[in-house]
C-alpha cells in the first residue's frame, strides 16, 4: 500500500475575500458609512451588523459609499432595503454614492426605480443632503 505525502503550505494564509466597513460621523449629525469589497455570503453577515444600528438616534442623515463595491448580492440588496426602511422610519434621509456598473444595475433590477437616491459621487451626495435640510426648515 502506497500512500503519499500531503503538500505542506507555507507561509501565513492568504486572505481570499478582503471586506471592510468604515462607519464616521461628523459634527453635523451626518453618518458616513465606506463599504469596500464585494457584498456576497461571505460579508453579508458583517454588512448586516455593521448596519444593524443604523441610522442611530441622533442622525440627521446616512451617506452609505459603495464606490468600492464591485459586486452586490441579492442579500446585500436586502441589506440596503432593510436601510432604507430604517431610514424611512426615522426621518433620516439616505444616500448612496454607488458608481460602478455592477451595484448599480443590482439596485436597479432587485428594488423600485428611484427608490434609492444614488450618486456617483460623495459631493453629490453630500449636496442632496443639505439641500434636504434647507427643504426641511423651510
Amino acid at each position: 500500500m502506497s500512500t503519499q505525502a500531503q503538500p505542506q503550505l507555507k507561509g501565513p494564509p492568504v486572505a481570499a475575500h478582503r471586506f471592510a466597513v468604515t462607519v464616521t460621523r461628523n459634527h453635523a449629525g451626518c453618518t458616513q458609512i465606506a463599504v469596500v469589497g464585494e457584498i456576497d455570503a461571505n460579508s453579508l453577515a458583517l454588512l448586516d451588523h455593521e448596519l444593524a444600528d443604523q441610522p442611530s438616534r441622533d442622525t440627521d442623515a446616512l451617506v452609505l459609499d459603495l464606490s468600492r463595491v464591485p459586486f452586490c448580492s441579492i442579500g446585500g440588496v436586502g441589506a440596503l432595503l432593510a436601510l432604507q426602511q430604517r431610514t424611512n422610519t426615522a426621518a433620516v434621509p439616505l444616500e448612496l454614492i454607488v458608481d460602478t456598473r455592477a451595484v448599480r444595475r443590482a439596485l436597479e433590477i432587485l428594488t423600485a426605480p428611484g427608490l434609492f437616491s444614488l450618486h456617483a459621487t460623495r459631493a453629490s451626495a453630500l449636496a442632496a443632503i443639505d439641500a434636504d435640510a434647507e427643504d426641511r426648515f423651510r
